[in-house]
């Protein structure tokens, strides 16, 4: 009896046995893949193509795609739009390098969320930054056959600034230029039509119909003495004319900078740079009085508008001025330009018989759509050659064509000089390659201290 239990008992285990097998055998089969534990599937990252055959991408690929599509550091994620619509396989991803995009992965070094990124130790050195420079009036048929194209000639009309007219004057006293004469233009019925005051080498450029009115010279007035312009005189556009000048003993040096969000690629080396700049041109010119500005400017909203500081011959405090600022605020691509350069020419007490220079350095346009903004630039432009003021503008990495012809109608019709940073420092985001001839590169620390210097000989 023993025996038959134990056979018995035998035989349900073998029964219980088959029948598990079987069931496991028919989930192995009908089972939905759908249902299997995530942590079984591959970590593959795979976009979708236009055909949608490919799995839609996951939450961690979209977040490359929208991230990295500007900036793929060597090594780092790699993301981008193919032809049909899809978006590349993204291999390996890695944190990225990128500062506005660490953030999402815990830090710039890949480090717990919120963590401070590693600052960078490295020192910021004077004689760093990289610029060219280019003199419209020195190149005036160059620079016509420029504004001539659409594009250009669309800008003049955007920013209400025609400098397609133009009559230079050299004034001599018989044996030497006249230096910081003022000359005046005038129409057929003796109305003043333009203003300038001649530079070292005794020329005044005078841009008699900037605002489009059709004004047309007659005669040149320099000390009260009238001359008038022949003919030839009007079709060569220009003449020389007699009349004293005086020699220059004093120069007022003004900064003015954009200190918006979009600055901050640059600014701390451009701090440094005038820094420089300004202890080399006063100890290099011991027999010349010098006064220097510094004035920083953002935009409506910001936490100011314009910030500046009165001509001062303290030369630390102003240094000590410069290096307290730091970029912030912006937002969009246009920037207060029209308040900043309004404060600049007509809200310090410029000195009648200095050198007059004005160095503006921005990487953005005013706003050129905003009701009366372009006649407040075009006005406080007509101000500065007025007054002799020579606007010197400095573009920064960002600028595109609309800013560069604002900065070069500026620099022109003022008698100044166009500088432009460019991408030989390897420093900051890439810089625009200015419509202009051959130039030659020069560190921005000697170019600038170059035509301070030949600005006041």
């Amino acid at each position: 009896m023993k025996k038959l239990i134990c056979l018995f008992i035998a035989l349900l285990m073998i029964a219980g046995l088959c029948a598990c097998s079987a069931a496991k055998s028919e989930s192995s089969v009908d089972a939905d893949p759908a249902e299997k534990p995530a942590s079984l599937e591959p970590t593959d990252i795979k976009g979708s193509g236009a055909d949608g055959e490919e799995a839609e991408p996951s939450a961690a690929k979209d977040m490359f795609a929208s991230k990295a599509e500007d900036i793929a550091p060597e090594g780092g994620a790699k993301s981008a739009e193919r032809d049909d619509g899809g978006y590349a396989v993204i291999d390996d991803p890695v944190v990225p390098s990128s500062p506005d995009i660490a953030a999402d992965f815990g830090g710039e070094d890949g480090g717990v969320p919120g963590d401070e990124p590693p600052a960078d130790t490295t020192p910021i050195e004077a004689g760093t930054l990289t610029a060219g420079e280019w003199k419209d009036n020195d190149n005036y048929d160059f620079w016509r056959k420029v504004l001539a194209r659409e594009e250009w000639a669309g800008l003049a009309r955007l920013w209400k600034m025609d400098v397609t007219k133009r009559f230079a004057v050299t004034v001599s006293d018989g044996q030497n230029t006249a230096k910081n004469a003022a000359v005046e233009l005038l129409d057929a019925e003796g109305n003043v039509i333009s203003r300038a005051v001649t530079d070292s080498y005794g020329k005044a450029y005078l841009y008699y119909d900037i605002d489009s009115a059709g004004k047309v010279p007659a005669a040149v007035s320099v000390g009260g003495a009238q001359h008038e312009i022949t003919a030839d005189q009007l079709a060569a556009g220009g003449a020389t004319v007699s009349g004293a000048g005086e020699r220059y003993t004093k120069l007022d040096l003004m900064f003015t900078t954009d200190t918006t969000g979009s600055m901050t690629d640059e600014l701390e080396y451009l701090k440094k740079e005038m820094g420089s700049v300004i202890e080399r041109v006063a100890g290099e010119n011991d027999g010349l009085d010098i006064r220097l500005s510094v004035n920083f400017y953002r935009d409506e909203g910001d936490e100011y508008v314009v910030r500046s500081f009165a001509f001062s011959g303290d030369i630390e405090e102003v240094i000590r001025q410069l290096d307290q600022q730091f970029s912030d605020g912006g937002g969009d691509y246009p920037e207060a330009v029209h308040t900043a350069l309004d404060d600049s020419v007509n809200g310090h007490d410029w000195r009648d018989d200095a050198v007059k220079l004005l160095f503006l350095t921005l990487d953005a346009p005013g706003h050129s759509d905003a009701a009366g903004v372009p006649e407040s630039v075009r006005a406080s432009v007509v101000a500065a050659a007025a007054k002799g003021i020579r606007i010197i503008p400095v573009a920064a990495s960002g600028v595109d064509t609309e800013t560069e012809f604002m900065l070069r109608a500026m620099a022109c019709a003022t008698g100044g000089t166009y500088i432009f940073l460019t991408d030989h420092s390897g420093v900051g985001e890439s810089h625009l390659e200015p419509t202009i001839g051959d130039y030659n590169v020069k560190k921005l620390n000697d170019l600038l201290v170059k035509v301070i210097s030949e600005y006041c000989k």
